[in-house]
């Protein structure tokens, strides 16, 4: 695709094994979202995000619920209740309003900036619990904030698990190694595209800015998580293939289930709907990554000041190391 980050420096934490030539990642941070940080309000799961640039929101939606996050502090802005979709109309206005039976499954959430309108997907997972596949769009109201505008039936077994708008076209959502366009207007559904390369289930999904390159996370739903499912996966979508090197590992970061991912300016925000039990710092954890660039060798450069002086002489060593290195061996020749 046409669109890359920039080289980025880590901000500390652990670093994704990678040889040269690869690109890898850095934990920049991670926040539990059960509950939010200063709140007792929690999220009952991770089951989808996206950004909004323009007053840098990020949202999460969880089996029932959406969320407002501040994409920069982490903090917790606002919550849609469930009872705002449960009562949401039909587009159009005429006909029964959704019910539980749509509003009880979310799993997915999309953006279209293009329109300034958010769309939530629900899905089926559950047959004999009576779920209904649904989209739902939400839009700005008078005052600018985002509300519940209206729902579309999915068709019968429709079951999205990641969603994402890419430039362009419209809107996508995925599952399994396959995505599909959906547009809501009609409420229609396009022709499966079929991921070449991916060995595991589509968990999230989000395209870049330029709609070149699809990001998707994967993993195998297992009472054990299978870690080499686990992985961060940049697509080509000119030919729907995995760019080379570009099949990045997230269990060593401690990642169980990642089931959203989204760009945040040159950073990667994956959510994790893995079970951990109450307490545990990562349950329902949103993960902050930056992009290693390492297209370079690992080199050591380092500058030191003062370099000479009376014993005992502090020194202040500045790290200038290229190709993003995961350890340094130190020799002072004496």
């Amino acid at each position: 695709g046409g669109w890359a980050w920039p080289g980025a420096v880590g901000c500390g934490g652990a670093r994704a094994a990678a040889r040269a030539g690869m690109p890898g990642l850095s934990l920049n941070r991670s926040y539990t979202t059960a509950a939010f940080a200063g709140t007792a309000t929690g999220a009952g799961g991770q089951e989808g995000s996206d950004y909004v640039a323009a007053n840098n929101a990020l949202w999460l939606v969880d089996p029932s619920k959406a969320f407002e996050v501040d994409a920069t502090s982490d903090a917790l802005r606002r919550v849609i209740p469930n009872a705002d979709f449960t009562n949401a109309l039909p587009l159009g206005g005429v006909g029964a309003p959704a019910g539980p039976s749509r509003s009880d499954s979310f799993s997915a959430i999309a953006y279209d900036p293009s329109n300034d309108a958010m769309y939530v997907f629900s899905r089926n997972c559950c047959t004999a619990l009576g779920l209904d596949p649904t989209a739902v769009r939400r839009v700005r109201d008078g005052s600018g904030v985002f509300q519940v505008e209206s729902y579309q039936a999915l068709p019968a077994g429709t079951d999205p698990k990641g969603a994402g708008f890419r430039a362009g076209v419209g809107l996508y959502f995925g599952k399994g190694a396959k995505i599909k366009t959906y547009d809501y207007a009609t409420n229609t559904l396009g022709a499966d595209i079929t991921i070449a390369g991916i060995d595991a289930a589509i968990g999230g999904m989000t395209f870049s800015p330029d709609g070149n390159d699809l990001f998707l996370t994967t993993f195998v739903a297992a009472a054990s998580p299978n870690p080499a499912s686990i992985k961060l996966v940049r697509i080509n979508t000119a030919t729907w293939t995995v760019v080379p090197n570009w099949n990045l590992d997230l269990a060593p970061f401690g990642v169980l289930y990642p089931r959203a991912v989204e760009l945040v300016g040159d950073q990667i925000y994956i959510s994790d709907g893995g079970a951990r039990p109450a307490g545990d710092p990562l349950r329902r954890a949103v993960f902050v990554f930056d992009v290693l660039d390492l297209s370079v060798a690992p080199t050591a450069a380092f500058a030191a000041n003062p370099v000479s002086g009376q014993y005992p002489l502090p020194v202040q060593f500045t790290d200038a190391s290229q190709g993003g290195p995961m350890s340094w061996a130190w020799n002072f020749g004496d």
